[in-house]
Parts: structure tokens; sequence; C-alpha cells
């Protein structure tokens, strides 16, 4: 993952997700949970990361508000490692949301390195007669004696029944930590049926899916083994249970074929040559069951313990569904939380299409009412400029001519850009495009007092069309020439297979004044440039980006003022 973000200069978090399906801001929330940290370092580790616009409201969001901009605040100094090579949000709109004067920030962060070197060490990164009548008594009372005893046993047994019972639920609730997952309170359950049956080893599943199955085993009290089925298709997980008509077929059963894939596993580890399982279930479906071994003799052992066993199954199929409905709920809040920010990132997407859409309407417009009348423009000063004889007048009529001729290229332009031709895309060399691109740039004039330095090892081909890479490569080679220096301007250009075997990465960088943070943010803005009026259009970089996305790649932009500027390309390698 890290050598993939440092290899795209990308958000490490987006990387983690593609690679992985997890990002560490949601697997930090879940630790959290975990470990039960309060609920406000949950939401901090979990949200800290988000747009302000993006933030849902809740009772921490000042915590979050504050670490995310302090997380701003050190990305804008470098201190540290994020692995986000996008560039940082402002701290200003964060400042603004909490009340607090950006001078005041900045005088603070000149503490900010002392202080974090000293966290740092803190952390150590260190019968008849009298006789008869009197032994018939005896043995009366030594019948009503034996008859109490037996009832007081049965009362008694009965009451040490219900007592684990009532002990089985309480340790249950006890040992459900709020942030347990479906498989910790299974083996949570499995241990509960463990001492209540008193059958020696339990083993214990629950269905997670339509098919698959998450398993424990528990010996001598403890959780010993894990295991997941994916092949549970054929139990009985979805079918409905019919309810028990005594007590004497609750709950009770042999454990037969539609087990199979349990006992298989765990069937030697069991007591005896029988094997009986309880099912546990919830609004008439099996959610889960406990499995253990014994004899034949099985349901009379435990038919005094029938309405307990009943009792207890309740609690531990509500246990399990309790769970179940707390991780549900939880990953669909993670789920909202990406929607919110793939909704936050596709609004971006649309203002760039729309404002594109926008151009485009524009330039067609443009197209239509000025072409006509620039063609009259452009035609009549060159007839002017044979016929007049003056030389000043002459050069005032080039100058008209030249003038409209790149008011029609503007135009041009500007249409390429709002409506690009598709891209025709097909296995392109990536020597080819290099190739292309430095005839592309040939008449460039800043091209005679720069060093170019390329780096071309052997590649596999693209997935893109060529000629609208070239000009896209071009015109981000151009920008770089026109941002260096004469004489001592240099310019790196470098091609290398990412990490994971599926894209080629090209890397521009110059040594020319770089760009500072608000013109970095607007680099691709259509028409943006801080040069004079009238000296660039501003479309290089913007052209360049779409043309890079319609192949199907990225385009991303790493600057400081007076240190450079990295371009970095990334296209889809040809099946």
């Amino acid at each position: 993952v890290v050598a993939s973000a440092d290899e795209q200069r990308s958000n490490i978090a987006d990387v983690e997700r593609a690679l992985i399906g997890l990002d560490h801001h949601t697997a930090g929330r879940r630790v959290a949970e975990r470990w039960r940290l309060p609920a406000v370092v949950s939401e901090v580790i979990w949200l800290h990361n988000h747009h302000p616009d993006a933030l849902p409201e809740t009772a921490h969001t000042a915590m979050i508000r504050l670490v995310s901009l302090a997380d701003a605040l050190v990305r804008g100094r470098r201190i540290g490692y994020s692995g986000n090579y996008t560039p940082a949000l402002s701290s200003e709109p964060w400042a603004s949301l909490l009340n607090l004067r950006q001078p005041d920030l900045e005088a603070m962060l000149d503490e900010t390195i002392d202080l974090a070197s000293n966290r740092a060490a803190a952390l150590g990164l260190i019968g008849g007669d009298s006789r008869l009548l009197y032994r018939n008594a005896l043995e009366r009372s030594s019948r009503e004696l034996a008859r109490t005893q037996a009832s007081l046993a049965q009362h008694e047994q009965a009451t040490e029944t219900r007592t684990r019972s009532f002990a089985a639920i309480a340790g249950l609730n006890e040992s459900l930590a709020p942030g347990a997952t479906l498989t910790d309170a299974l083996g949570v359950v499995a241990q509960s049926a463990a001492a209540v049956l008193d059958c020696g080893p339990v083993a214990g599943f629950v269905f997670s899916g339509v098919s698959a199955a998450e398993m424990v085993l528990i010996e001598g009290g403890r959780l010993s083994q894990r295991g997941h089925a994916d092949d549970a298709a054929e139990s009985p997980s979805m079918r409905p249970v019919r309810p028990p008509v005594t007590p004497a077929e609750a709950p009770i059963m042999p454990a037969g074929d539609e087990l199979e894939w349990v006992t298989s596993i765990y069937g030697p580890r069991l007591r005896g040559q029988s094997r009986w399982w309880l099912r546990l279930e919830s609004d008439g479906q099996t959610i889960g069951g406990i499995v253990w071994g014994g004899d034949a003799a099985e349901l009379k052992r435990l038919a005094p313990q029938v309405q307990e066993l009943a009792g207890l199954r309740g609690g531990w199929s509500l246990a399990l569904r309790a769970v179940g409905a707390r991780q549900e709920a939880a990953q669909l809040a993670e789920q909202l939380v990406k929607s919110n920010q793939r909704f936050a990132e596709a609004q971006d997407q649309l203002a760039r299409e729309r404002a594109a859409s926008s151009l485009a309407e524009l330039a067609a417009g443009a197209a239509h009412e000025m072409n006509n009348p620039l063609m009259i423009i452009s035609g009549r000063s060159q007839l002017l400029s044979h016929r007049l004889t003056d030389p000043r007048d002459v050069q005032a009529s080039r100058v008209i001519h030249e003038n409209a001729q790149r008011l029609s290229d503007m135009i041009t332009a500007l249409m390429r850009f709002a409506r690009p031709e598709p891209a025709q895309r097909k296995a392109t060399a990536v020597e080819s495009l290099f190739t292309d691109t430095m005839g592309l740039i040939a008449g460039v004039p800043e091209r005679k007092n720069r060093q170019i330095e390329w780096s071309l090892p052997e590649l596999p081909p693209v997935n893109a069309d060529g000629s609208q890479v070239a000009r896209a490569l071009s015109a981000l080679l151009e920008n770089a020439l026109q941002a260096t220096p004469e004489q001592s301007g240099r310019i790196e250009v470098t091609a290398a297979l990412d990490s994971g075997g599926e894209n080629i990465l090209i890397t521009i960088v110059d040594n020319g004044h770089g760009m500072d943070p608000a013109t970095l943010r607007r680099a691709f803005d259509p028409f943006f440039s801080k040069k004079p009026a009238g000296r660039r259009r501003g479309m290089g970089l913007p052209v360049a980006l779409r043309l890079i996305e319609t192949n199907g790649g990225k385009l991303r932009l790493e600057s400081r003022e007076n240190a450079g500027t990295r371009a970095l390309v990334m296209l889809p390698i040809a099946s």
C-alpha cells in the first residue's frame, strides 16, 4: 500500500480501499471500538479526513474539526508521513468553523516541532407388638424421609440447573463487549452452552451470509479454535423452523447430514459416538447452533433441563441476533460515510462536467458567430498587406491577421477541450508516446535552452490513444519548459510499471519556480493562469487532464513554490 501510494502520488486511503477493501480510518474505528476507547476517539479516527461539507453532525463534531485542523496544519508544514500526496485542504475552513484566528495558529506552529520531538521521546520511539409398631413407624418415617430427600435433591438439582442458566445469561451479557463481532459473540455463547450442558467440548456456528458460516470450538471452557465455512448452503440456514409441540421436543435434536460440514471438522474432538445439536433461531429462521457429543441416553440426561434450555436458547439466539444487527448497522454507517465521500467527489466531477458543458456551448456559439467575421478580418488584412506600401501599415495589417488567427485558434482549442474526440484506444508502445511527444514540443521556443533527461526502460504497451496522450504529455512538458529558468532549466522524465503491475507511471519533474497552494488548487481550472494577460490562455493543464481521463488514466500534480513541480500520469497497460 505504501509503495503504491508513493508511486502513484495519491491518497493512501484510496490505495488501501483499492488493494485491501478497507482504509485505515475505518480500520482504526473498529479497533477503537474493540478496545472500548471513548466514542470521541473512535469518531475522530473515523471522520477526521472528511471535507467540512461532507462531515456528518455528531456529538463530537467540534473535536473532529479540531483534529482535522491539526492534520491540515502539520501536513502543510510536512511534519511526519501521512501517505497522502493530494493537495492539502487549507486550514482556513477548519479554523473558521472553530472560531480560531490564523495568525495565532501560525505562531503556535513554531513550537510544533519541539513538542512533537518531546512526545516521540516519551513514547520510546524508546407390627404387632410395640417393637413391631415402632419398627413400622421408623420404616414409614424412613420412607417419608427418603421421599423428602429425593424431592429435595430433585429440587436442588432443578435449582442448580436454574442457577447455572441464570449465571449463563448474566455471564453472557457481561462478556459481550460493545464492539464484539459476530464470531466473538458466538464464542461467548458456545462457552455459556458448554458450562450449562456439562458435556465436554462444544462446537458452535453462526451464519454470516447466505451460504457462509463462522465456527468455534470450546475445549476445557476456553475457545480453542475458530473456523469459517463457505459451503454451508445445504444447511438449514434459510429453512423455516417448526416450533416445538411439547417440551420434550424442544430444543435438542440429533445432528444428521445437514450438519456434516460442522461434524466433519469438529466431530473427532467431541465426546461419545452420537452427535447432538441445539438450534438457535430468529424470526422462524435458523441463525446458528450448538453441537456436542454424547451417547444414546443424552436426551434422558438433559430431560430435567429442557425448560431451562428452551429459555437459554432464546437468550443465546437474541445475543447473536443483537450483535449481528449491531454489526450490520455499523457496516451501514460505514457505507453511508463512504457514500458521502463518493458523493462529494461526484459533486466535484459533476461541477467539472457542467463547466465543460457550458464551455462547449460557449465555444459552439462563439465559433458560429465569430468564424465568419474572423475569416473576413483575416482575409482583408492579408489583402491589405499586399496593397499597402508604407511598411508601418503593412506591419499593422499583419498584426491584425495574426491576432485574428490567435482568436480562431483559441476557439478551436476551447472546442477540443469541451468536446474532445472519442479516444481510439489500442495497445500503444510507451517509446512511441515519447517520440511523438518530443516531436510536438520541437517548435516550442523554450526547448532550445532547457535540458530534458529521459529514463525509459522496457515496458509493456499502454491501452490508450497515442496521439491524445502525446498531446497531453506535450502540454505538461511545455508547461515545465516555461516554468524553468534559461540555461539551468532541467526536466527529468521517467516511466515505470507500478507495484500492482496494472499501470504505467510517467513522471515529469522540473526545477522551475513551482506553484503556491492557491495556484496548485486551481491548476486544472480552464483559463486560469498566473502569467500576465495575453501571454498564456491557461488551457494546457486542463486539456492534458481531459485527454488523460478520456483514456482511462489519472493525472496528479505536486508543487511547492520555488521548489519545482512533479506531474504524474498513470495509464492502464494493454491486457
